[in-house]
């Protein structure tokens, strides 16, 4: 800091400058023979990089193959992680970037950054500067704890024989389908305890568990079930106009295609009017012709003949045996 006072005249000004010094570094994370990995390690078990010192402070990368958790499972997760005790009252503030580094040059990519399978390296440039440390977003914990608890909770609705009660004015902010059921002219609006129907209890759960928190509670079981979970959720996306959950739920449909779950997927995107969760299941469908003729045998093929008969002649013509 520095300080200039100037008086003439019996007037006076003064000029002050501050100057916030930074120091600017890097690591290259390199990940030998990350094909091997990928889908393997499953979400929330990451590959951390030895530790890096950048303006006085340790640091890690952590990188995450399979996502940091179940709703990031479809892609790759990447965290910058301070890897240094701080006493309490201390002030630590990085600011960084991570980019892809081209495999032969070592550069970062002129054309389209890699797809997930060709990941080799990161590189990470964190900016460390004194300021406070502020701690990151709690609001989705808080909201969480706020539907678990239900304290204050103004409506009840009833699925599968289950009773929920939540915040109606949480619900409208997040949906404009809640909105017009819950403060319109509908019957809802009125109603103490609102029946749901066509919906499992287990999935309204998980949806209203999105709704306060953005985010999809951690799911038991395999693939396949992921896979119907995220069926169920699509349609509710779908009724009450979750765009956000809507685009997730696709996307992780798309990751989950296999010969158990394809006959219902296309139905579903067939039906809905998901265009590239259709093509998925062709590309599925045309990876093997395999794949194709153990539909043709199941009892999932009529499933797609009695629901979507339209649907066939536009499969046989992509996927050819």
């Amino acid at each position: 800091m520095s300080t200039n006072s100037d008086v003439a005249g019996g007037g006076s000004s003064s000029t002050t400058a501050v100057t916030a010094e930074t120091v600017t570094g890097f690591h290259v994370l390199k990940v030998d023979g990350y094909s091997k990995i990928d889908g393997m390690l499953g979400h929330g078990r990451s590959v951390d990089s030895d530790a890096f010192f950048v303006g006085g402070y340790s640091w890690r990368v952590k990188c995450y193959p399979d996502g940091d958790c179940w709703q990031t499972s479809y892609c790759i997760s990447v965290y910058l992680s301070l890897d240094h005790p701080i006493e309490k009252g201390s002030y630590v503030d990085a600011r960084l970037q991570f980019s892809l580094l081209d495999k032969a040059s070592g550069g970062e990519p002129a054309g389209a950054p890699y797809t997930r399978p060709f990941l080799k390296q990161t590189r990470t440039d964190p900016t460390v500067v004194d300021a406070l440390a502020v701690p990151p977003s709690d609001r989705a914990c808080h909201l969480g704890s706020l539907l678990d608890n239900k304290v204050g909770g103004d409506v009840t609705f009833e699925v599968g024989g289950e009773l929920f009660t939540v915040h109606r004015y949480v619900l409208t902010a997040r949906s404009s389908v809640f909105m017009a059921q819950l403060f319109g002219p509908m019957k809802e609006a009125t109603m103490a305890r609102v029946p749901i129907h066509d919906i499992e209890a287990r999935v309204f759960k998980a949806f209203l568990h999105f709704i306060y928190t953005d985010s999809l509670p951690a799911l038991e079981g395999g693939g396949e079930d992921k896979a119907v979970m995220a069926q169920h959720l699509l349609v509710a996306a779908d009724r009450y106009g979750m765009e956000r959950l809507r685009l997730i739920c696709e996307d992780m449909l798309r990751r989950f295609v296999d010969a158990s779950t394809v006959a219902t997927t296309l139905v579903q995107a067939e039906q809905y009017g998901y265009h590239g969760l259709k093509e998925a299941c062709f590309k599925f469908l045309k990876s093997d012709s395999g794949n194709l003729k153990a539909l043709l045998a199941s009892a999932g093929f009529q499933h797609v003949k009695s629901s979507c008969p339209s649907l066939l002649e536009e499969m046989l013509a992509k996927v050819a045996l």
